[in-house]
């Protein structure tokens, strides 16, 4: 195995072709960033006993197979960790960087319940993987937590509302599981979310009228300054790192690497969720995305959607929505996705402005 036999701070090789096992760092690396290159080798087992000065290491978008070893939890700089899109099966390591991205692997099992009252994570995306049991309680103990992406695994559980009373989570996706129940206790806590996916569960029952007017993240105005969800060095504010998610437009997921503090979105699709849209829905001002279709939804399309005025993205399709649709949506300017179709609507499709973009199709 290839190894380096002198001091750096920084070993960055990502985006190339390299090929083989993973190089030794030196042992007082801070950056090691092997990202997006073609190895093909185990994580060595003593690997994280080089990593001791470490403070970020990304292997990710490569062709790693095997677990992670547990001298990982030697490394005890390690603040950022990204091992995504590889091949690693096996369980997950019992330690946590306040960073950990593993999507895109095999990893079995259930989320370890091991979150303390001095944990620091803020980004745990275990997406993308084969996980099971239920979410552990013992993450809302993680109080800096801004995002977190479960989507793609076999976890099942009825909807965590311990989620309401972390109040720094921007990012909260699940979707594709096997999370049940109602969601009532949605919301029901001041919460920063500009990003909901519980898209593709078996969740059922109302959507409450409070459950919109409790994001406040999407609501208040104010917060639509332009910038990115990042982690930053506590020391050295030049070093960070911007945070990723996968979002679902028009059936296609879309990868967000860096997510934008005014990109905001609701997916509750492919559920079974009954009864009429609140129309607090309108209250949603920062909108850009919001996905209900192939649920049960009845009763009219709200006219409060009109105020939506950043919405780019409205599907409602597959429901038993009915009466006619209000004009009042053709004022929705930044409009360029609409699916309205399958559903009980009558009457004429509204013309002009918005509306002249769509084809009849979208509608019926």
């Amino acid at each position: 195995m290839a190894s380096f036999p002198f001091l750096l701070d920084v070993l960055a090789l990502h985006s190339n072709n390299l090929e083989g096992d993973i190089p030794v760092p030196p042992e007082r690396v801070y950056i090691l960033d092997y990202s997006r290159n073609n190895f093909k080798s185990s994580i060595p087992v003593d690997f994280g006993n080089v990593l001791t000065s470490a403070f970020f290491f990304s292997v990710s978008n490569n062709n790693l197979v095997g677990p992670i070893p547990q001298s990982i939890c030697n490394a005890s700089s390690l603040a950022v960790l990204y091992l995504s899109n590889n091949s690693l099966n096996g369980s997950l390591p019992s330690c946590l960087a306040k960073v950990l991205n593993l999507r895109g692997n095999n990893f079995t099992g259930n989320v370890l319940d091991v979150f303390t009252e001095s944990c620091g994570l803020q980004t745990l995306d275990l997406s993308t993987n084969h996980l099971q049991g239920p979410l552990p309680q013992s993450l809302v103990k993680c109080k800096d937590l801004t995002v977190l992406d479960l989507g793609h695994n076999m976890i099942t559980d009825n909807f965590p509302c311990w989620l309401n009373s972390l109040s720094n989570l921007h990012v909260f996706v699940i979707r594709s599981n096997r999370f049940h129940g109602n969601i009532t206790c949605l919301g029901l806590g001041s919460n920063s979310i500009q990003i909901i996916d519980i898209a593709s569960n078996r969740f059922s029952g109302v959507l409450p009228p409070t459950l919109f007017t409790s994001f406040k993240g999407i609501i208040d105005e104010t917060r639509s300054n332009l910038g990115y969800l990042y982690f930053k060095h506590p020391l050295n504010s030049a070093i960070y790192y911007h945070d990723s998610v996968s979002v679902v437009v028009k059936g296609t997921n879309r990868e967000l690497e860096k997510i934008l503090n005014i990109f905001n979105s609701v997916d509750f699709s492919n559920n079974g969720f009954q009864g009429s849209i609140p129309v607090t829905v309108g209250d949603l001002k920062l909108l850009k995305l919001i996905n209900l279709s192939h649920n049960a939804l009845s009763g009219p399309v709200p006219v409060s959607i009109r105020k939506l005025t950043n919405l780019e993205s409205l599907d409602l399709s597959v429901n038993k929505l009915s009466g006619s649709i209000p004009p009042q949506l053709a004022s929705i300017s930044f409009l360029s996705t609409l699916n309205l179709s399958y559903n009980e609507l009558l009457g004429r499709i509204p013309r002009g402005s918005q509306f002249d973009t769509f084809t009849d199709s979208s509608c019926r």
